[in-house]
């Protein structure tokens, strides 16, 4: 009974220790993170195809990089019209944790709370599914809170990574149709004219070049 006890505590002791070495490691990567930099990168080497994308910036931590593209904002709303791209290291990635991806992206923006994440909206496309939520003013603004996964499958990933999570925040004048645009198919599966490059950026493809994987 004694023993029995013993390697219960033992048991006990050791699960203990793995969580806190695991908290641990997430402290140290999240402080590492928080200390990488941000760059101005060329607009050539964003991951995605925004024409009306501004200044687009990336850093990189680890076996992660995540860039930020600045959108457009015509409306008379407070906060930044932006997608958020992060690379997903591993193969397969897993599962996208949606709580996750938002906090990395910073959080849930204005117009939208978290009780909109219940009522988010879904379709699946040439570039798999697209989540979202909308907002409207009801006097010609809208503005949606959308989110993808972008894997090999649908387009070419940054070189290194297993998948690609996208999250963006787009506010127009006009419907939530035109606010999901720059997260629409076309644009999202540019790997379909790209090829990822030697610096893990897009390089265009020749038109002779056989398909992709």
């Amino acid at each position: 009974m004694h023993c029995l006890a013993r390697w219960a505590f033992f048991g006990i002791t050791l699960v203990l220790t793995g969580c806190a070495n695991m908290q641990s490691a997430l402290d140290e990567a999240r402080g590492a993170e928080n200390l990488a930099e941000w760059r101005v990168i060329p607009a050539q080497r964003a991951w995605i195809h925004v024409p009306q994308s501004l200044m687009p910036m990336e850093r990189e931590h680890g076996r992660e990089r995540e860039q930020r593209l600045a959108l457009r904002n015509e409306t008379v709303l407070p906060g930044d019209n932006q997608i958020y791209l992060r690379t997903v290291a591993g193969t397969p990635p897993g599962v996208m944790r949606m709580d996750r991806i938002i906090e990395q992206a910073g959080g849930v923006p204005a117009p939208f709370t978290t009780d909109d994440l219940a009522t988010m909206r879904s379709i699946e496309d040439d570039a798999g599914a697209l989540i979202w939520a909308e907002w409207t003013s009801g006097a010609g603004t809208s503005c949606v809170f959308a989110l993808r996964r972008l894997t090999p499958r649908h387009r070419v990933i940054p070189h290194g990574a297993g998948a690609m999570d996208v999250v963006m925040r787009n506010c127009v004048r006009g419907n939530a149709e035109q606010a999901l645009a720059p997260l629409d198919a076309a644009a999202a599966t540019l790997g379909a004219s790209a090829r990822s490059g030697p610096d893990g950026g897009l390089r265009p493809l020749s038109p002779l070049a056989a398909p992709l994987p």
